[in-house]
């Protein structure tokens, strides 16, 4: 397995960037793009994904596995990024809203789209985006209560930390027996 991390300054989406390249060359599973700054970051049913350059978590993470269905592969994902927020703020309350919000205390701190490369009914290729509120403070553009771990902690995280970790915690939990993961 490869612990290549391709870190770019500005993408217009780091899932595009990740699909463009699947497309282009063999991509191993386990492969992350994360960027500094999204020109076009996408949530889900097309609504847009917006973050202050340099404050967050901009990622994609590619995946071959294709012994789980969507919902189970969904699980594993989300429960990662859940796993990643509580390690940083442990006595919050921390939820996933299914499928693809985590909360803290009700309010967003992430979002993750998974766009699934399909042959046949089986899945090809996943690419799952993560957005995670890291540094940033303010979030005047979003429609709904939004919140970072630094809203929590009061202290700068190192994203470059958390890119290494929630690819590892990805990873783990889909090299685990779904049940193990609930």
């Amino acid at each position: 397995m490869s612990d290549k991390i391709i870190k770019l300054r500005v993408v217009d989406s780091t899932n595009e960037y990740m699909k463009k390249l699947y497309v282009d060359q063999s991509v191993e599973h386990g492969v992350v793009v994360v960027a500094s700054a999204q020109s076009g970051g996408k949530g889900q049913r097309g609504k847009g994904w917006e973050s202050d350059a340099g404050d967050n978590l901009l990622f994609t993470f590619f995946s071959k596995r294709t012994n789980l269905t969507k919902e189970q592969f969904s699980f594993a994902i989300s429960v990662a990024l859940l796993e990643l927020v509580k390690s940083y703020v442990p006595l919050e309350k921390v939820t996933v809203k299914w499928p693809n919000d985590v909360l803290v205390n009700g309010e967003k701190i992430a979002g993750v789209l998974i766009e699934n490369r399909m042959k046949g009914n089986s899945i090809e290729a996943s690419f799952v985006g993560v957005g995670l509120n890291v540094n940033q403070l303010s979030f005047p553009r979003f429609t709904r209560m939004a919140c970072s771990l630094k809203t929590f902690t009061g202290m700068t995280a190192d994203v470059d930390v958390l890119t290494r970790e929630l690819r590892q915690l990805i990873v783990s939990n889909l090299e685990r027996n779904v049940d193990e993961v609930k």
